[in-house]
């Protein structure tokens, strides 16, 4: 293959479809520190042919904006991709982005789905710097930061790949920056204090056995909801009031039709998220006295297939229960109970703000979270307002004044 690949670049060489800086030069009016500039902004693509770099005649045609070497040169060399952004995104998706899962691929898709509206239509080879700059200024007040920041990386993926393989003429996200959110922040929650989980485990309780019972769990765990509903009774030793967490439930999504719809998908058992996600966690005495009046409910309850199953929160049929089912039990405990800002992953944020104030190191809370990232742990999970640090200082003082 890059045999075949040499072969083909020698000939459009000879063809003179591939030009030396000094050819580049001459054409262009400029010095070969122009056309390298050119080359490093992204106005020009290199390719390199039996150890020589060189500049291919159509990336030369569209910084002029037409075409000085005649139409019978062009024509033997072929023409760049004519499929629209959207278009050549979703193709992207579906051939698979390094080594991503289909729910990473899924989210990526969420992501560009945020600028189909400004740049889906165009050719992708028509694209430039100016047109992308353009869309993210009408983006930057509509969405937070996070949303803008997927939608920028996913982009520039897109865009510098089709450079690379020699889709586009140029690459227009060379001199991009990362785009800044203007859309006002809502000052929502971002964990439970002690009173709202009082009121969630007192609330559920009385709602859902089987719903209060993964609440307790998740409070003093931090675990994933996919953790959560992968969890066997084999997993569970009342003894020493731990948990096992060895497997988790997951999407898997199937092909991408369009950027603005979520492709079908289907809960799947699979492996932890990374070797990190093995690990042993300790349980509340609320936990504990949860998940024995759980079994006991199961193992009296009319279901013979939830009765007999190896998972503690099981299906209809005794298999695990999916996360669009377990999502469909919140909501309408949510509607029931008028508590709307109740979700399963605020008690992973939860948990990792306690710890992080508690001042356990990062290395410990990453055991506990399973997560083989620190920054993940300090810029996502962890949530200091100003109440707090104003406290950590109370206390520094504190232990100042008291060892003097």
């Amino acid at each position: 293959m890059e045999k075949a690949k040499k072969q083909a670049q020698q000939k459009e060489r000879q063809q003179g479809l591939l030009l030396s800086y000094q050819e580049t030069a001459r054409c262009l009016g400029l010095t070969k520190t122009d056309v390298r500039i050119m080359v490093d902004e992204g106005l020009l693509r290199e390719v390199r042919v039996g150890g020589k770099s060189c500049i291919t005649t159509r990336s030369i045609s569209h910084t002029l904006g037409y075409d000085p070497f005649g139409q019978v040169r062009l024509a033997t060399e072929g023409k760049y991709s004519g499929l629209t952004f959207e278009q050549y995104a979703v193709k992207a998706l579906n051939r698979g982005i390094k080594k991503a899962h289909s729910r990473t691929i899924e989210n990526y898709r969420t992501g560009l789905n945020l600028v189909a509206g400004e740049l889906g239509q165009l050719r992708i080879a028509e694209i430039g710097e100016e047109d992308l700059r353009r869309a993210f200024r009408r983006l930057e007040g509509k969405y937070a930061k996070s949303s803008l920041r997927l939608a920028f990386t996913i982009t520039r993926y897109i865009l510098r790949t089709a450079y690379e393989i020699g889709d586009i003429p140029s690459d227009p996200t060379r001199r991009w920056e990362m785009p800044q959110s203007t859309k006002p922040q809502r000052d929502d929650k971002r964990v439970y204090t002690d009173a709202d989980i009082a009121e969630i485990f007192e609330t559920s309780k009385a709602y859902h056995q089987e719903l209060y019972t993964m609440f307790t769990v998740l409070e003093c765990t931090g675990m994933r909801p996919g953790e959560l509903l992968g969890l066997e009774w084999s997993s569970y030793d009342k003894n020493t009031r731990t948990l096992r967490v060895y497997q988790a439930v997951t999407r898997q999504f199937g092909t991408i039709k369009a950027l603005d719809k979520s492709a079908k998908s289907k809960s799947v058992l699979s492996v932890p998220k990374s070797e990190y996600s093995v690990r042993t966690l300790r349980l509340s005495d609320t936990a504990v006295e949860a998940l024995d009046a759980w079994r006991k409910t199961l193992r009296r309850g009319t279901s013979r297939a939830k009765a007999r199953s190896r998972f503690i929160f099981p299906g209809a049929r005794g298999h695990f229960r999916s996360l669009s089912g377990a999502e469909k039990i919140l909501q309408k405990y949510r509607e029931a109970c008028h508590m709307p800002d109740v979700t399963f992953y605020k008690f992973r944020h939860t948990m990792c703000t306690r710890l992080a104030l508690d001042r356990h190191p990062i290395s410990v809370i990453q055991r506990i979270l399973g997560d083989n990232s620190p920054d993940v742990i300090t810029r996502v999970y962890t949530h200091v307002d100003a109440d707090d640090a104003l406290r950590a200082m109370d206390d520094f003082f504190a232990a100042q004044n008291g060892g003097e």
